[in-house]
């Protein structure tokens, strides 16, 4: 019972920093839809750009977010060796991922339909490389059960999101002025300057890991990491399979729609379906804390009570989840 006090307890603060969070990301739906004219399709291209970096986020952690729980919790292997083989591994793999894009990144451009705005390519596979890394310091967060430092950084990257798109989406235009500061009163916002702010953030946040990122030694381990990639591709193929459910189409629109205003009706098709994220906060809330619980269990015997029990909870929660969604 006291186990199951404490994913509770996990559930309940994991769940209110990714509610509260998700609920204040939401906003910035209302200000960049009214900084942005539907007709002008600029959210059409925030829309799209933004379902590209879902997908690539999964591909680039490629299943070691919940491999990292599943070894982290064998009493064989070192925590520390197992948590710094996952950093080196999703870190080189995200340097490398960076270093293809800047390599083709004409081509890639020109790929996305955005062949005169090649930095806005750049910014966010920049910004969704370092997102990628920054996976498994969440991770670590939960490991040790951090819950609170975990909530904490994930509010902070939100709400400093907010609080710029809000500044220069919505005040600096209605003052006159520029990022700068000073009186500009033909002054126009820039939709790619919501890539930049989103890269302000993902550093800020990734700054703020510097206590997991130091004061151990980075050692890299071929074979468990050969172990933990054998356990982990199956966890990439499902991630992929869920992501393109929910990004696929956002994607593929501009090819597939007949007519001259793709990114305009993207902008008001991406806008209407943001409805789905509340199902997707709900249950990802409880997923924060049921891996780190389960895998912890893996080294005690005789657990079967404690995971049936868990798993009712789980079922009991999600069924919850998709009835608030329904009712909504």
């Amino acid at each position: 019972m006291a186990n199951l006090k404490s994913l509770a307890k996990d559930t309940a603060i994991y769940g209110l920093s990714s509610i509260a969070g998700r609920f204040i990301n939401y906003l910035l739906v209302p200000i960049q839809t009214t900084a942005f004219a539907a007709s002008g399709g600029q959210y059409g291209v925030v829309t799209n750009i933004y379902a590209y970096t879902a997908l690539l986020l999964v591909i680039l952690t490629y299943g070691m977010e919940t491999t990292f729980f599943r070894y982290v919790n064998k009493t064989e292997e070192n925590p520390q060796t197992v948590y710094s083989t996952v950093l080196i591994s999703v870190g080189s793999t995200a340097a490398l991922f960076v270093a293809l894009v800047f390599a083709f990144l004409p081509q890639i451009a020109t790929f996305m339909k955005y062949p005169d705005h090649e930095n806005w390519v750049a910014v966010m596979f920049v910004c969704v490389a370092i997102d990628a890394f920054k996976c498994i310091p969440f991770a670590y967060l939960r490991y040790q059960k951090k819950a609170l430092k975990f909530a904490a950084l994930q509010l902070v990257n939100i709400i400093l999101n907010i609080v710029l798109n809000l500044m220069y989406l919505i005040v600096l235009p209605a003052m006159k002025l520029n990022p700068f500061g000073l009186y500009d009163e033909h002054f126009t916002v820039d939709v790619g300057m919501v890539f930049y702010i989103n890269l302000i953030c993902t550093a800020v946040v990734l700054l703020c890991f510097w206590r997991e990122l130091t004061g151990f030694r980075w050692r890299f381990d071929v074979k468990l990491w050969r172990r933990m990639l054998r356990y982990a591709w199956p966890l990439l193929v499902l991630g992929i399979a869920g992501i393109l459910n929910q990004t696929l189409d956002k994607i593929i629109f501009p090819y597939l729609y007949d007519g001259t205003d793709e990114k305009t009706q993207l902008g008001i098709y991406g806008a209407a379906t943001k409805i789905a994220m509340i199902m997707a906060m709900i249950t990802q809330a409880f997923r924060y804390a049921y891996e780190p619980f389960v895998f912890g269990k893996a080294k005690d015997k005789d657990n079967r009570d404690t995971y049936a029990k868990a798993m009712k909870f789980f079922i009991i929660f999600t069924l919850l989840a998709f009835l608030v969604v329904i009712a909504y």
